[in-house]
């Protein structure tokens, strides 16, 4: 049909596939396996464009769109048409890439230096990192149980590994302060052993069993 701009991500299900279109606005396409005939096309609303990657969970498929600022727009599988869009600030445009695990969506930004969303499934609010200088652009995110790994659009190309922990906001001012726990006690000993934990120095506290000290908003306990 008239808007089914270039089918630039796909992914598939026991019944269905699921392809992303390019248009403005941009439209997902949902094929029978059975039979290959369209069986629901789904536009999105005005200024939600050019989708560059699609994941799913059981129940909604996540889409991922190259505007500015970026988009991730969540659509119901089960009546294809409800929506929700969580449009992310200012200069964190072009999503390029998604990841998820069973709470989070992970959106990787092609931004200089790029920048890692976590989206939370259960609220859809969000948390946003900035790379160090020279990591620019992320075209591709893998994860494990430790780690993500970014692909980064760069030359040299790049794979920066980044743990969960790293998602903390950074400070601006005193003003904006607030505070976030974690239980390092959760971390895997892979985890405790990589650069991008040992950054934030525990070493005085091995000894310890319970402690909480606190790093600009962060409280640590174990």
């Amino acid at each position: 049909p008239e808007g089914c701009d270039r089918a630039q991500s796909i992914l598939q299900d026991d019944k269905y596939v699921y392809v992303g279109l390019t248009g403005r606005p941009a439209g997902v396409a949902r094929i029978n396996k059975d039979d290959f005939s369209t069986t629901k096309l789904k536009f999105l609303e005005s200024g939600q464009e050019n989708i560059t990657n699609i994941i799913q969970d059981d129940n909604y498929l996540y889409l991922c769109l190259d505007t500015k600022p970026g988009q991730v727009v969540r659509l119901s599988k089960s009546d294809f048409d409800t929506t929700i869009a969580k449009i992310f600030s200012l200069g964190e445009d072009h999503c390029w890439s998604l990841a998820q695990t069973s709470n989070y969506i992970y959106v990787g930004l092609g931004t200089k230096p790029a920048k890692i969303v976590r989206i939370a499934k259960g609220n859809f609010s969000s948390v946003s990192k900035a790379l160090a200088s020279g990591e620019n652009f992320c075209q591709s995110i893998l994860l494990d149980d430790d780690f993500l790994y970014l692909g980064l659009s760069t030359n040299p190309s790049q794979i920066v590994r980044l743990m969960d922990f790293d998602m903390i906001p950074d400070v601006k001012t005193n003003r904006n302060f607030q505070r976030y726990s974690f239980d390092i006690s959760s971390l895997s000993d892979r985890q405790k052993k990589k650069d991008r934990f040992d950054k934030i120095v525990f070493d005085p506290y091995n000894q310890a069993k319970n402690f909480t000290f606190y790093v600009d908003n962060i409280t640590y306990s174990e």
